[in-house]
């Protein structure tokens, strides 16, 4: 993280470790951001605040609700809106057509 004022970073290391990092989004107050992450077959949605404290909020295997990108939160920080991408599809067998 760089702090535009006077040029100064620092690491943010997610504790613990959630996979590999996907979509990041600040939350409205600018005091940590939502990440989602791929760990074992699974995405998903955590809020990270400036120390590294991970606070799980939605995985996909738990919930199906498929992949979770973008995380989007509202201005005032009252909703968070996400992609979320599905895989659905029907197989049908044709004889005699």
């Amino acid at each position: 993280m760089v702090t535009l004022a006077d040029s100064t970073w620092h690491e943010i290391s997610p504790q613990p470790p959630y996979g590999l990092q996907d979509s990041l989004a600040w939350v409205a107050d600018g005091k940590g951001f939502f990440m989602t992450s791929w760990k074992n077959h699974s995405l998903r949605l955590q809020h990270v605040t400036l120390s590294g404290a991970v606070e799980p909020l939605i995985g996909s295997d738990e919930h199906h609700v498929g992949e979770m990108q973008r995380p989007l939160p509202s201005p005032d920080g009252k909703y968070l809106a996400y992609e979320g991408l599905t895989n659905d599809s029907n197989v049908w067998m044709l004889e005699g057509f």
